[in-house]
Parts: C-alpha cells; sequence; structure tokens
C-alpha cells in the first residue's frame, strides 16, 4: 500500500504541473506517427531508432532487457518491442523512458517449445533516458507525449548508476557480456513463414504472416499496391499505407495472407483482416538507381539503367586496395564491391557512376560484374562508420559499408593474411585458427608487421565476404591495408599496488 501511496502523490504532483500553464498539443498522437512504437516497426533492422517518452511494462529476468509500450495502448500480452543490452539496464516497471538504439530482429524458441520472433532495439545504458523528479529520482507518473514541452529532469541510467542510486543497481562495475538469446521470456508471435515465391505465400492459409523479399512493384493504388515476381506474371495485391512507386523495388515485405474474394492478398498495416493487435508487418524498399536497389536483383540480371546513363550514377568511392574498388550512398546506408573495375586515378576523392550485372562472386560477396564505369572528382571521402562486433553479424549486415571496428586481438594467421578481433561482443563465425575456434570478427590483414594476440586494435575498411577453407563457408571479414587501415597498442600495463 506504500508504494501505492507514493505513486498516487506523483500523479497528483505531475497532474498539477501540467495543469499550471502547459497546454496539450492540438494533434493527438497516433500509433504511425514519427516517434512511436508503431513507426519503429515499420524500419527495416539495422536501422537507428530513437522513441521518447516510452513505458516500461516488464523487465527480463537478466536484468538486460525490457519490453516497453506506449501510454495509450493496453499492455500487450506479447511485447511489440522490447530493449535489450549487453549491459544491465536496471529499470523499473511503469518508469517512463527515451531510448536509442539499433533496430534488429531475434529469434528463438519459446518455453512451450515453439519458433517466436521478437523485434528488438539494442542499446547500451547511456541511451536509455529516465524521466525523474527534481531531485533525480525516477518516478512513474503520466507520460507527457504528445504535450509541446520537453521534460526538464531526465537521467540516463549510466548517469544515475554512477552514483550508486538506490534506484537502480551498478552498470558501471559489471563487465560486458553478450545480449540475451531472447528478451528473457519476453514471449512474441510467431514469426512469419519465409515464402520463395508469391506462389509459396498464396499457398498458405488464411491469418498466417509471410515474409517475401526482393520484388518488383508493378503497380500502386490507394492504400495498396500490386507486388509482382522478376520472370514471372505471379502477383499479390498488397495493403499498404505508405508511399510507394514503380520506381520501387521491394527489399522485405511481411503480412498477413488473407482471401479477398476470389484473390488472395497480403494485409501489412490495413486490408480485409487487419488487426491492429494482431502481427505488425513492414515494407522495406528501395528507389531506383540505389545501392540497395540493385541488391535486390538476382544474380546475373544486367542492372537497368531506368532512362540514366548508368545504372548507378555517382555514388562515393569509399575505399579501394589497387585491386577492389568499393562505392556506397553518400548517406552510408548500402555499398557494395566492384568487380573488374578501372581504378581510379589516383587517391583523390572521387564518385563513380557504374553499368554492369549484379552477382555474387566466389568469396559469397554480393558485387557488381563492371563494364562500364566513369569517375568525377568529389569534395571528400566517406567516413568510416563505427559499430560494434555484433552489428556487423545481426538484421540486415552492413556488407559493402566502409567500417571502423576496434577490440582485443584474439587470433594471429599471418600465412593466410588475417587476425581476428574481439570488443566483448563475442560474436562467432565457426572458423578455426590452428585448434582454437575464433572470436570476433576477421579482418583481412596483408603486413609484414602483425600484432600479437591480446593486442588492441582500431581498424577500417569496408565489410566483405571471404572464402573460408577450413570450413568450406563464407565468412564476414573486414578488409583493410595492412598497417596502413590499422592503429594498433599493446594491452596496458598492470595497475594498482605490486608485490614487494
Amino acid at each position: 500500500m506504500k508504494s501505492f501511496s507514493k505513486v498516487v502523490v506523483y500523479l497528483l504532483l505531475v497532474a498539477l504541473f501540467l495543469a499550471s500553464g502547459v497546454a496539450w498539443s492540438r494533434t493527438p498522437i497516433r500509433d504511425g506517427d514519427p516517434g512511436t512504437i508503431g513507426a519503429c516497426l515499420t524500419q527495416p533492422d539495422g536501422s537507428r531508432i530513437t522513441l521518447p517518452c516510452e513505458e516500461v511494462i516488464r523487465c527480463g529476468r537478466s536484468g538486460k532487457s525490457f519490453a516497453i509500450k506506449e501510454w495509450f495502448e493496453p499492455q500487450p500480452a506479447k511485447p511489440r518491442l522490447a530493449v535489450v543490452s549487453t549491459r544491465p539496464l536496471p529499470v523499473k516497471e511503469y518508469w517512463n523512458v527515451d531510448v536509442t538504439g539499433i533496430l534488429s530482429t531475434f529469434s528463438g524458441v519459446s518455453r512451450d517449445g515453439s519458433e517466436i520472433r521478437q523485434r528488438v532495439l539494442i542499446v547500451s545504458p547511456e541511451n536509455v533516458t529516465v524521466y525523474c523528479s527534481p531531485n533525480g529520482k525516477p518516478v512513474p507518473f503520466m507520460p507527457i507525449k504528445g504535450l509541446d514541452m520537453d521534460w526538464p529532469c531526465k537521467r540516463s541510467l549510466a548517469d544515475l548508476a554512477s552514483e550508486g542510486s538506490a534506484e537502480t543497481a551498478s552498470v558501471s562495475v559489471v563487465s560486458e557480456g553478450s545480449l540475451p538469446s531472447m528478451p528473457d521470456s519476453l514471449d512474441s508471435e510467431p514469426g512469419p513463414i519465409y515464402c520463395a515465391t508469391i506462389g509459396e505465400a498464396k499457398a498458405q492459409t488464411d491469418g498466417t504472416a509471410v515474409e517475401l523479399q526482393c520484388r518488383p512493384v508493378n503497380s500502386t493504388g490507394s492504400g495498396f499496391f500490386i507486388l509482382g515476381e522478376d520472370g514471372s506474371p505471379d502477383a499479390l495485391k498488397t495493403y499498404y499505407t505508405g508511399a510507394v512507386t514503380t520506381s520501387h523495388r521491394v527489399v522485405r515485405v511481411t503480412g498477413i495472407i488473407q482471401t479477398e474474394g476470389t484473390d488472395r492478398v497480403i494485409d501489412v498495416d490495413s486490408g480485409p483482416g487487419y488487426d491492429p493487435q494482431g502481427f505488425t508487418g513492414s515494407v522495406t524498399l528501395a528507389l531506383s538507381g540505389t545501392i540497395a536497389w540493385a541488391k535486390t536483383f538476382a544474380d546475373w540480371t544486367e542492372l537497368p539503367t531506368d532512362g540514366r546513363v548508368y545504372a548507378l550514377e555517382n555514388k562515393p568511392v569509399s575505399w579501394c586496395d589497387g585491386n577492389r574498388v568499393y562505392i556506397e550512398e553518400a548517406d552510408r546506408s548500402s555499398g557494395i564491391l566492384l568487380n573488374y573495375a578501372s581504378l581510379p586515378p589516383d587517391d583523390s576523392p572521387y564518385l563513380a557512376s557504374v553499368s554492369g550485372t549484379i552477382t555474387t562472386n566466389d568469396d559469397g560477396e554480393r558485387s557488381i560484374d563492371v563494364w562500364s564505369i566513369s569517375y568525377s572528382t568529389a569534395t571528400s571521402t566517406p567516413r568510416p562508420l563505427g559499430m560494434n562486433n555484433r552489428s556487423t553479424v545481426i538484421g540486415l549486415r552492413p556488407n559493402g559499408l566502409l567500417l571502423k571496428l576496434w577490440g582485443r586481438v584474439t587470433a594471429v594467421n599471418a600465412a593466410d593474411a588475417y587476425i581476428y578481433i574481439d570488443d566483448g561482443s563475442g560474436v562467432e563465425d565457426g572458423t578455426f585458427t590452428d585448434t582454437q575456434e575464433n572470436v570476433g570478427v576477421r579482418v583481412q590483414y596483408n603486413d609484414t608487421y602483425f600484432p600479437s594476440v591480446g593486442d588492441f586494435a582500431v581498424v577500417t575498411g569496408p565489410l566483405g565476404t571471404t572464402y573460408d577453407y577450413g570450413t568450406s563457408t563464407s565468412v564476414n571479414c573486414l578488409r583493410t591495408r595492412g598497417g596502413l587501415d590499422a592503429a594498433l597498442s599493446p594491452p596496458p600495463a598492470p595497475t594498482g599496488l605490486q608485490a614487494i
């Protein structure tokens, strides 16, 4: 009863505060508006998302996850979105938080043995901001999303923990570990069934969640578009209220199969059988002439120019080692390797315009076999995208992008010109150096000087793919020009009292 009384007092205080001159926004907040969970769930994995003023509804057993909801929606039986971290997130139910992180999808098995799929936001304690009282203590209160103001008293979990607050366990003294394999028993709905063809999707029973990838948009209408199939007349009416044109290709679409009259349709965010409390569908699009668009075509497809001189025009050259050329979008959203491309004239910044055939090379890397390319000068070279090791293997992998990674050297193989670095994420690709399983991300490192196991490294290069002959599989690798793209340092010396 004592805790309940505190909550009532807080609510009354906030109500008085709101009544003292703070006006409500004239436009009500809706689930699909920017900054809401509904809008977040329409984004592809790998997107950086910020969600303001969300309510904590359940906390995971490991302390590294919790579920959130909007203030206006009832507590769902299964969370639409969970927040996870490699470090503790010691929040409490009914707290309100702002969260920023990378969107991903976790799959696993629930307690009853069924397969489940959960959208998650991967965060750090520094990027979870708690709404507090003026004295800095977290409080449960009526959220203010929809007001024309910002709450003045907010503090990060890391900040709260550094003071040893009684309201939260310390996160600063806990070493970083791995992400929970699932958000600790926060079971979500079954994942969609991947369908290789539209025919397979149409064969599913009504109410089944399905996923289709890499398809053209045949035509559009009010609240829907017609999803096509390359090399086939088959099509599927797709109910979706977002903006779609025939200049787009669908990277990925998920939704519920339904019957409308005598036809099969897919409900994404509307349609004859759409249930807003059920499975949340999504559509990821790529515009004609973008690198993401090029990647949606099947191998050995000549990229169409769609009225342009080149299939891809004026894409920044992000990296070149004298053999390989990588290009990426100016906004660093996608990148790709160019096979058989003539090299830029020098080390100056350049833009490349390319035509060719999309393919997967012998290393298992999506790339373009170039048959026409031209270069023009640019004002700058793209900056590398800083990323933790785990982000290179989850969601929509950032293959082709110029990245900056860091970590401790865990393996060295001078004969095959690679090292492995681990930033604490503990990712594995199933390969071995000698008899030891590799931990971390492979870095192609061809140089006369190699670091030692235990050294610390910061490396820069495009994320590619290489064939590992020991396991007969293709694995991710960060390509570098050896020491030119690496900063190395030995491990720090021990500190503290020394034995006499």
